[in-house]
């Protein structure tokens, strides 16, 4: 089995979706003001604030489950929840399901909303196939449901957030 790397820093990603008018295409990406200015705490958001919370602490494999991570997400819920987002969390089984709550938020929110992405659980690599990345490997958020884990790509997220 391979060896999984723990994420150890606060990942944070805040994402506006952006809608462009030439290419009728939706994506989601770093969310600031046309000034520059970060609208994650911003009082003026006309949209909606909704955030995506995982959680992976159940993992196949002797050794291989990490403790603190239900606390982890809870505090992360209502840390949002406190900055007036709508928070919805995927705790380990329900994390395999990650890609089908990125296309809904995708298809669902527009250009005056905004998305927080945050995930807490194990990372890892895997051998590069698409020739992207200079050191040859992919790096991975790892999910599982207990007794399988899945490795989510970070050329899935990319495409996810950026088309």
């Amino acid at each position: 089995m391979k060896k999984f790397t723990k994420i150890l820093s606060l990942s944070l990603l805040i994402f506006s979706i952006e809608i462009s008018a030439d290419t009728l295409s939706k994506g989601l990406s770093i969310g600031t003001t046309t000034e520059g200015v970060s609208t994650l705490f911003s009082k003026s958001i006309k949209g909606k604030k909704q955030a995506l919370v995982v959680g992976v602490s159940d993992y196949a494999g002797e050794g291989s489950d990490l403790g603190g991570i239900e606390r982890d997400t809870g505090k992360m819920k209502r840390l949002f929840e406190d900055w007036g987002f709508e928070v919805k969390v995927l705790y380990d089984k329900n994390s395999m399901q990650i890609v089908d709550y990125l296309d809904q938020y995708r298809d669902n929110l527009n250009s005056n909303d905004l998305f927080a992405f945050y995930y807490s659980g194990h990372g890892s690599h895997v051998p590069d196939v698409s020739g992207d990345e200079s050191d040859g490997e992919d790096e991975t958020l790892v999910l599982s449901d207990g007794r399988e884990n899945t490795h989510l790509l970070d050329d899935i997220l990319y495409a996810k957030f950026n088309t």
